[in-house]
């Protein structure tokens, strides 16, 4: 009867240590809102880049093939939206924060983005930086203007196809 009490007794004390390994140290509480959209997103869903030769990419951070694209919406109040990029970290360049080719077997360049000023947007950060305002935007309509372009990597550009696959979230006020 004693060996099975102080049994009990040490179970009980180990469950209590267990419980006490698992405490939390901080509480995360979510909160949101999801909303009826009456916009319509008018967009070019394929950004065809043209073919460009290796030799156009003597050096890391050579660019080539520029090619613009928008993303538009209409229907909905235009001041009312902002957008970001949306791309898994996996699908992203981390030291230029361009596209990886996801084609097995395809060329070693990278997708740039670019912002309606030409400037490189970093796609591994994009997540984390407030959502960009249209680059116009009135009562019924809005569009974000951007451009793409090839970027050499760290290695030697090679011969092959080029795909890569970028969301852009609208994000309502």
């Amino acid at each position: 009867m004693k060996k099975s009490w102080w049994a009990a007794g040490l179970a009980s004390c180990l469950s209590l240590a267990v419980s006490n390994a698992y405490a939390h140290d901080v509480e995360l509480n979510f909160q949101g809102k999801v909303t009826q959209s009456t916009c319509v997103v008018d967009s070019v869903k394929n950004v065809n880049l043209d073919s460009v030769s290796t030799k156009a990419f003597q050096a890391t951070g050579d660019v080539a093939a520029i090619k613009p694209f928008a993303v538009t919406v209409a229907g909905c109040d235009g001041t009312k939206i902002a957008g970001r990029f949306n791309a898994p970290f996996s699908d992203i360049d981390s030291s230029s924060g361009a596209l990886l080719n996801a084609d097995p077997g395809g060329s070693t360049v990278r997708v740039q983005i670019l912002d309606k000023d030409y400037k490189a947007i970093n796609l591994a950060m994009a997540q984390l930086e407030k959502p960009m305002n249209p680059d116009f935007a009135d009562g019924s309509s809005a569009g974000f203007h951007f451009y793409a372009q090839y970027l050499a990597g760290a290695e030697a550009v090679t011969a092959g196809d080029v795909k890569a696959k970028l969301m852009f979230d609208l994000v309502y006020e």
